[in-house]
């Protein structure tokens, strides 16, 4: 009898184990299910960061697979953009048993960039000793996209209120102004003296106009309500109607505007914005151009773009002032060579049209030795 009752135990005993393995089984199988499934990056790393495994999300948003990253440091993901003190933070924090929160600028396999929202924390085993840690994080790149368009919508928006306020307001009241001095007095004048006062008045009149001009497109094209239309065009053509465009204005100065570009090429982009461009960096380099000086105008093709380049040998840019030049958020404006002004825009809009057609646009300048603008478009 006894023997039967031990038999019955052990196969009791059996039946429970078996039951708690199901159960593991089940458990494992959902948890797995989990892992393998989740919208968000899990990645489980041993006590030194090295990567034991990684999820398919991972996979999916960094191009990695495991067998890649299996056995590596996760510092392998590292755009050095985060400072050594970044990283001594997070490892004190994760190391003394706490969770660390935080965001991280990420470098895919294939090399773009992405931001991701993440929580570390540290896994422990009976005894409280830590023997790995596991990672879960989002990819929040979208969202930080959407947040800096609205901080640059909310820039533009409070640029463009205070230019409204001040800048345009400026060039009025001088119109207004002169024109009353000379109703009041008009007979206390010589005609050389009225031609004087009505040449500044078309000096503030013409800097309104460009101000007001640069304002509309600026807005109309961050509000969307302009897009880019391509064509294929040749761009010797349109350059020389640019030039044209501002020939008074050099000719006033004694300034001559060379054309070095071949009648063949062709440029895949929307003319009038890139004509838009072009009579903008025109225009700034006869400003800040010495009276009797020179302007040249070149392009040529570069793999897939055509390269067009305005120089001078003007004024020049300090280094410190080159970096003002296309932020948003930094009004850079001086008097030209022969005091005239300029409205702080124009660069802006230059680089809001080339970047929307897929360009690039930068410069190159030394204070003394003139300047060197350079954009490039679609070749086609």
């Amino acid at each position: 009898m006894s023997d039967v009752k031990g038999n019955e135990e052990l196969q009791n005993r059996i039946l429970i184990v078996e039951k708690e393995n199901q159960s593991l089984k089940k458990e494992n199988k959902i948890f797995t299910s989990a892992l393998e499934n989740s919208p968000a990056i899990i990645v489980i790393t041993d006590k030194n960061g090295i990567i034991e495994y990684a999820n398919p999300q991972f996979e999916k948003i960094t191009g990695y697979e495991l067998s890649e990253v299996s056995g590596v440091s996760m510092g392998i993901l590292k755009s050095g953009i985060h400072p050594t003190e970044f990283y001594q933070n997070l490892w004190k924090c994760i190391s003394s048993g706490k969770v660390w929160r935080g965001e991280f600028y990420n470098r895919k396999k294939n090399g773009d960039y992405y931001w991701e929202q993440a929580n570390i924390a540290p896994i422990k085993d009976d005894n409280e000793e830590i023997i790995n840690y596991v990672a879960i994080k989002l990819d929040i790149t979208k969202q930080k996209q959407a947040k800096n368009q609205l901080k640059d919508q909310i820039q533009s928006k409070d640029k463009i209120l205070s230019i409204i306020s001040h800048d345009l307001k400026s060039p009025f009241g001088s119109v207004a102004g002169l024109t009353d001095i000379v109703i009041e007095n008009f007979t206390n004048y010589a005609p050389e003296e009225i031609l004087k006062i009505f040449q500044l008045v078309n000096s503030s009149a013409r800097f309104a106009l460009d101000l007001l001009e640069n304002l509309l497109n600026l807005g109309r094209s961050q509000t969307g309500k302009i897009t880019a239309s391509p064509t294929l065009f040749y761009l010797s053509q349109l350059v020389h109607e640019t030039a044209n465009s501002v020939e008074g204005q050099a000719m006033n100065k004694g300034i001559i505007v060379k054309i070095m570009v071949d009648e063949t090429i062709k440029v895949n982009a929307d003319s009038n914005w890139t004509k838009i461009v072009l009579r903008n960096l025109l225009s700034n380099a006869i400003k800040f151009t010495h009276p009797n000086g020179k302007v040249d105008i070149l392009a040529k093709e570069v793999e897939n773009f055509i390269t067009i380049t305005v120089v001078d040998n003007g004024v020049g840019i300090s280094p410190q002032d080159i970096s003002k030049l296309f932020l948003l958020d930094m009004k850079y404006t001086s008097l030209g060579t022969s005091n005239e002004k300029g409205t702080g825009l124009g660069l802006l809009l230059c680089k809001e049209f080339i970047e929307r057609q897929g360009g690039k646009i930068w410069v190159e300048s030394q204070l003394g030795e003139g300047s060197k603008f350079t954009f490039t478009l679609p070749k086609n």
